[in-house]
């Protein structure tokens, strides 16, 4: 049997606070009833929690909150990336190099989850691909996900001194055994 796949509770703590703000909402068309427990309960950033738990609370807030609206969440995945930037995290991540900077980024989220490897690879002077494999299945969210993670390496290789970046998202191979492409280039 292979061990459920699970992210670290700091990673769902902003879904968390969106969907506590927005109480008004029907969460429930989207959340299970063991999301809306981890949800009403006290989410600790170094715990465990199921990555569906995580699929299903992002894709909810982007159903009822950015009312399925991509710039809204490519918005929020800068906004995250902006909060890290601003955290203990920035001097890792200010490098003068979006290489480099991608790199880092990666590593730092690695331990977030208990799944996955991620490598990036340079494709010339300015430019630069992210693989993400062993993503497992996903029954909805992978677009979001592309969305979110997608606006986070724009804005560092944006801040590691890139201009006019241009970003390609794909996704290759079957259902279990995806692996999501970053392709980024700048000037």
């Amino acid at each position: 049997m292979t061990e459920p796949r699970m992210c670290k509770g700091s990673i769902i703590l902003d879904l968390v606070k969106v969907i506590k703000n927005f109480k008004d909402q029907p969460w429930q068309n989207y959340l299970l009833p063991q999301d809306l427990e981890i949800i009403n309960g006290m989410v600790i950033p170094t715990a465990w929690y199921p990555i569906e738990s995580y699929q299903r609370m992002g894709l909810a807030v982007f159903k009822l909150i950015a009312k399925g609206n991509s710039q809204a969440a490519t918005a929020f995945g800068r906004a995250s990336l902006e909060e890290m930037l601003k955290g203990p995290y920035r001097f890792h991540l200010q490098r003068n190099n979006p290489f480099e900077a991608v790199q880092k980024f990666l590593d730092l989220r690695r331990p977030l989850f208990n799944f996955s490897q991620w490598a990036v690879q340079k494709t010339g002077e300015n430019g630069l691909k992210v693989r993400i494999l062993d993503f497992g299945e996903w029954d909805t969210g992978v677009e979001l996900f592309l969305l979110l993670l997608g606006a986070c390496f724009q804005g560092l290789v944006e801040h590691n001194g890139g201009k006019q970046v241009k970003l390609q998202t794909r996704e290759e191979g079957a259902s279990a055994d995806k692996t999501l492409i970053f392709d980024l280039q700048w000037s």
